[in-house]
């Protein structure tokens, strides 16, 4: 599938381009009861920042990033040289999932126990 030119690399255009997109749904699908829910996606670049991957997950516009190396397919001149240069954004979301992974099984924990009976 080709890239769009110029690629989608920050949240706000890619809340602008879902939003463009939405504005193509017809009305009466809509009516009708039908939803569309575009999955957008950041294009990585060597330039694209940790807070910038901050920003597109808590946007839940946002879906994925997707890597291309500079060069490989249609478009993608713009995309990664070396992977090392993503490593901080990369990184950053990594340690913030595993944050909210660790949080989420500890509430539940918790949770489950509140709910078990009481052995005394």
């Amino acid at each position: 599938m080709p890239n769009l030119r110029p690629p989608v690399t920050t949240t706000e255009q890619a809340v602008a381009y879902a939003d463009r997109i939405n504005r193509m749904v017809p009305e009466q699908l809509i009516e009708q009861g039908y939803s569309f829910e575009p999955l957008m996606t950041l294009y990585l670049t060597d330039r694209t920042s940790a807070d910038e991957i901050g920003r597109a997950a808590d946007s839940k516009v946002v879906q994925a990033v997707k890597l291309y190396p500079a060069g490989a397919t249609t478009n993608s001149d713009s995309g990664v040289t070396d992977i090392r240069h993503c490593y901080p954004a990369l990184e950053a979301r990594y340690r913030d999932w595993e944050t909210d992974r660790k949080s989420t099984r500890l509430n539940s924990s918790h949770s489950a126990k509140s709910r078990m009976p009481s052995s005394a």
